[in-house]
């Protein structure tokens, strides 16, 4: 990616917002007015009227092109239904005047427009003339010529949007015609004109071979515009094929658009592709506006990054994008005039936002965006004189329909040359990177040799290694041992000892390789070393475990401190081999007593502490406690009843119902697993579970819940399907033990062949924690579960640390939100605004919600008014036995609430 633009401060952008509000609002109200004013009347279009002698065109040898404005006679025809012969009548003939406009135009109307054009071919040879019209976006243009062989008939000629090119007199890309006036003679022709678009009339007149002479270098200046854009759409086309990045082909795709609606404003369109298509000629500039200004919008997202660097700006730029879609379709049902505006408001407000996060950008110190507001600085001026001159605000001069050309043109330049210097950018960052890895390279190679000097050097003193860590060069166990047998036969000397376990180190290890655990290794050692008192001692007792021992006992506060220290030091980031690495400690402190008799004795209880610690979070420190002794004979003890209460028939099940809380309707059970040994004690799935876990005994625990649930779920619905037609599902919790055995799905589907159960109504209840472990492996393996058609939960959602953004990947169908939140929803208003977020999140990813732990009324309620889908608590109902969720189930599926 390239560097951070940065984000940018909210009062800015809001500032901004309302200044290019406002300028927005400005152009759509000139923009909207302009179009609303009505049309002049027939006095009011004309500058004069012409005197019984009106302009005459005098044709001669020596001159080869007249510019017709002046001498062009013009008459509306507001009820459009007046013939050529009438017209041409002494009726009408005082009615023709001039336009006051230079060259002749009307904006928007829906009249017909006649024209006048007198000629007198003062030459003494018969001659031919060209009139050509330079504005091609004139619907119907059809030129009446006298007729030679028969008095006051005419000869029709026709050209236009709305014509197939076939049927133009001469084979240009423009609307021309051929006029043949003999020697010494003179006649008026006339020119009617109609068109929704706006009325311009440049109309010229050449001599045959002056005329293509004109067209011929006017194709060069308009072809040297085209290959410009040609070779920038190349160059960037070679750039994506070897980059493949796609704010390269969203640049050719607008270079391209731009390209074509040029082809089609200058009548190339016409001439060279879709000759007989009239509609698409009428048409074609608007409908390629579309998919060019969304291209171009998303290239601006791809190229300033806004998503990430200025998220309101982006979501800004989406909603233009739905604004040029409305824009887009309304050219099927709206007149052509509004939807014309509408498409350059649409553009200059694409523009303006373009422009304000351009010189957000700049300020960021994003270079590339300098060539990025020039090009966006070019295109507006363009647009905006051309859309003026086309509502008859200014003047339509040949030079705005150039500007309008060089406008697009500079626009795809400037942003060609911006992805250039983007390149520039993304090779000196990469260059910089390199150096930097080079720098941390040669300080590690530096370590690594000094450290292997001194595993030389100690290697060399055998006596000392028996006594020390050959990794660490601390002292290892057997030194401890001894150590402490010396302090525990002189009996009178107090001591302590704090025995250290690293959290997460075998997380590292077994991912980043032993080399890499091993210099971890060395690294903790030396920051504990650096803090210990002059009568500790710092012993590794093997693996990521560690013991100081301290000599000289103070107080247990010192103790503590240190304890303190200790995990302040191993918390802060280590830096190795291009990783930055994080861990910590469980520490368990134990002080000497009389009692002890035996080194293992006190090492085995500081070790017991350590144990608690990490039961407790980790990151801390535990003292040992002779309630610490008695909780491990306990666990010990539970262990070994849970390897025989399965045998023994020990388990059982209670089912608690899953609600719609838009219909009170019981949907679903979830399966809750419960245990009461052979001594009638009821032990909680909180104190069990885990040594289940730990002891592999969940596997088995697991598929008989699994195969219980299953069996009795298929019995309910066929009860169901006799009376109501429904299916019930069934939640179940897995363990992500459990989940990750190779044979899971084979097991998993080999039940449900047994009992019969549909797989759309087993759902398996994971824990979001369990998604961070191996998140890879685990999204095939939820994918190949979602495709059996098996549907998935993530249960307890928000207590743990969710990877929000590979969410999307998953394949869930279910977020359960934790009952901590549901419990303080009426009294801590962030609960609400976290539940709230959360259905958003699921709602966006085609995700149910279901509550955990409804209680009261109000919280249901609540649940309801945010959008939540199901929940399930003791409102609704207690978990209970087997035959009460039968009688429930018998007497309804609506839930009774409390």
């Amino acid at each position: 990616m390239i560097t951070s633009i940065g984000n940018v401060d909210s009062s800015r952008v809001g500032v901004a917002s309302i200044l290019i509000s406002i300028f927005i609002f400005i152009s759509v109200f000139i923009s909207l007015i302009f179009p609303l004013v009505p049309v002049k009347s027939s006095h009011e279009l004309f500058a004069r009227e012409l005197s019984d002698t009106s302009a005459v065109v005098s044709l001669n040898d020596r001159q080869a092109f007249y510019s017709l404005s002046k001498y062009l006679e013009f008459f509306e025809d507001k009820d459009s239904n007046l013939t050529i012969e009438q017209i041409s009548s002494a009726e009408f003939s005082k009615q023709f005047k001039q336009s006051d406009r230079d060259p002749p135009s009307f904006g928007y109307s829906t009249s017909i427009f006649w024209a006048r054009l007198q000629l007198y071919n003062s030459s003494e040879l018969d001659a031919e003339w060209v009139l050509s019209f330079e504005y091609p976006q004139i619907d119907r243009i059809e030129l009446y010529l006298p007729s030679p062989q028969q008095i006051g008939g005419w000869i029709s000629k026709k050209s236009g949007l709305l014509y197939p090119f076939s049927a133009r007199d001469i084979s240009d890309r423009l609307p021309a015609f051929s006029i043949p006036i003999s020697a010494k003679t003179s006649q008026n022709i006339y020119i009617q004109l109609q068109t929704t678009t706006p009325l311009i009339i440049q109309a010229n007149l050449r001599n045959l071979i002056g005329f293509w002479q004109y067209r011929g270098n006017q194709n060069i200046w308009i072809g040297l515009i085209y290959g410009s854009l040609i070779f920038a759409i190349l160059y960037n086309f070679f750039l994506f094929t070897a980059l493949q990045d796609p704010v390269y082909l969203y640049y050719i795709i607008f270079a391209t658009g731009a390209g074509l609606i040029l082809f089609a404003y200058d009548g190339f369109g016409i001439q060279y592709v879709w000759q007989s298509a009239v509609w698409w000629n009428k048409h074609a500039i608007a409908i390629l506006a579309f998919p060019t200004s969304l291209c171009l919008i998303q290239w601006i997202c791809l190229f300033l990054e806004t998503k990430s660097f200025m998220p309101q700006c982006h979501r800004i730029l989406r909603s233009q994008q739905i604004l040029l879609t409305v824009i887009f379709l309304s050219i099927f049902i709206l007149p052509f005039q509004f939807v014309s505006v509408a498409n350059t408001v649409g553009i200059l407000i694409t523009c303006s936002l373009a422009i304000m996060m351009g010189i957000f950008a700049v300020k960021r110190g994003y270079s590339p965006a300098r060539y990025y507001l020039l090009s966006f600085s070019f295109f507006p001026l363009g647009v905006i004189a051309h859309q003026l001159s086309q509502l008859n605000v200014i003047p339509a001069f040949e030079w705005i329909r150039d500007i309008y050309r060089v406008g697009i043109v500079a626009s795809v330049v400037f942003l060609s040359l911006a992805l250039a210097d983007r390149i520039n950018l993304l090779k000196a960052e990469k260059l910089r990177a390199q150096k930097h890895a080079l720098a941390e390279k040669d300080i590690l190679n530096e370590d690594l040799k000094r450290s292997q000097e001194q595993l030389l050097e100690r290697e060399k003193q055998l006596e000392y290694d028996v006594l020390h860590d050959a990794l660490t060069g601390l002292a290892n166990r057997t030194w401890l041992t001894q150590r402490l047998q010396d302090l525990l036969q002189q009996q009178q000397q107090k001591f302590a000892i704090l025995f250290i376990d690293l959290d997460r180190f075998k997380v590292i290890n077994d991912s980043l390789g032993h080399l890499v655990g091993d210099e971890l290794l060395k690294y903790a050692t030396i920051r504990m070393q650096s803090i210990l008192p002059n009568f500790g001692t710092l012993t590794r007792f093997g693996g990521d475990e560690f013991v100081i021992l301290l000599e000289e006992l103070t107080d247990l506060e010192s103790i503590t401190k240190l304890a303190d220290l200790l995990q302040m030091q191993l918390q802060l980031p280590f830096y190795l081999n291009n990783y930055e690495l994080f861990i910590s400690a469980s520490i368990g402190i134990n002080l000497s007593t009389e009692e002890y008799k035996q080194p293992e004795e006190i090492i085995r209880d500081a070790d017991l502490a350590m144990y608690q610690a990490k039961h407790k979070g980790r990151r801390r420190y535990e003292l040992f406690t002779q309630s610490d002794r008695i909780a491990a004979m306990t666990r010990l003890n539970l262990e070994s009843d849970l390897r025989r209460a399965l045998d023994k028939n020990e388990f059982y099940l209670m089912y608690q119902p899953i609600v719609s809380l838009q219909t009170q309707q019981i949907c679903g059970y979830e399966a809750l697993v419960r245990w009461k040994n052979s001594a009638g004690q009821q032990i909680s799935p909180s104190e069990f579970i885990p040594i289940t876990e730990e002891t592999g005994l969940i596997n088995s625990l697991g598929w008989w819940i699994m195969q219980e649930v299953c069996q009795q779920t298929q019995l309910w619905n066929q009860q169901l399907n006799n009376s109501n037609n429904m299916n019930l599902s069934i939640n179940v919790n897995v363990s992500p033990i459990q989940l990750r055995q190779l044979d899971f799905i084979k097991t998993l589907k080999q039940i449900l062949i047994e009992t019969g159960l549909p797989n759309h109504c087993l759902k398996l209840e994971i824990t979001e924690s369990c998604l961070l472990e191996n998140i890879d492996s685990d999204t095939n393996l939820l994918q190949d579960l979602k495709d059996l058609g098996i549907r998935l939960c993530i249960d307890d959602f928000g207590t743990g640390y969710s990877s929000l953004s590979r969410l999307h990947d998953l394949p869930i169908d279910t977020l359960k939100i934790d009952q901590s939140f549901v419990k303080r929803i009426g009294s801590e208003s962030d609960s609400a605004v976290i539940i709230e977020t959360i259905i958003s999140l699921a709602q966006s990813l085609n995700m149910h919600t279901v509550a955990e732990g409804v209680e009261t009324r109000s919280q249901l309620d609540k649940l309801i008014a945010i959008g939540c889908n199901f929940g399930q608590g003791y409102l609704f109902s207690r978990p209970c036995d087997l035959a009460t969720a039968s009688k429930i189930l018998q007497n309804g599926l609506t839930c009774a609430i409390d």
